[in-house]
């Protein structure tokens, strides 16, 4: 049987974006949709195609809309005055806040352009991790960390601090 339109409807519950679009003689169509008015939830998907005989079939999924960036902060200052010293060097915590349960992967890259990677899990709202900074030199400390929440969306952040080795 060959459809001559689709009413797609979208709904969060709250909200409903329909959009009917017309059906190509290979039974094929396609839309964008704007989801952006519909919260972040379970949405559910209802496809009704209609034929030219005014005959009805209905196809219903439902699927998860996750916009939101998950928190990502990163504690500032570095080392409680923004500066790691000789003595600090060999156990660096880097911290912030995070999404329980994702985990944050970070980099300390110095002047050079040498890196430190380090990674934590973050329990409740807050990550913790110990690095070994001594291979990078002196000057400026650029942090970046970065959390996945595994759906697609990802958080960034950085921090700045200066190494005195």
């Amino acid at each position: 049987m060959l459809f001559r339109s689709v009413t797609i409807s979208i709904t969060d519950g709250n909200e409903i974006i329909t959009i009917t679009v017309v059906v190509d003689s290979n039974g094929d169509w396609s839309s964008t949709f704007d989801l952006s008015s519909l919260d972040d939830t379970q949405l559910t998907v209802t496809a009704l195609e209609t034929d030219a005989g005014g005959n009805t079939d209905t196809d219903v999924a439902t699927f998860e809309k996750q916009s939101n960036l998950p928190i990502l902060t990163i504690d500032d200052p570095l080392e409680s005055d923004n500066i790691v010293n000789a003595d600090e060097v060999s156990t660096v915590t880097v911290s912030g806040e995070g999404e329980d349960g994702l985990t944050v992967s970070f980099v300390v890259t110095d002047s050079m352009s040498n890196t430190v990677p380090g990674s934590a899990l973050v329990s409740g709202t807050t990550w913790s991790s110990d690095v070994n900074l001594s291979t990078l030199v002196d000057g400026t400390l650029t942090i970046t960390a970065t959390e996945p929440d595994g759906i697609g969306n990802e958080a960034t952040a950085s921090q700045i601090g200066r190494a005195h080795v």
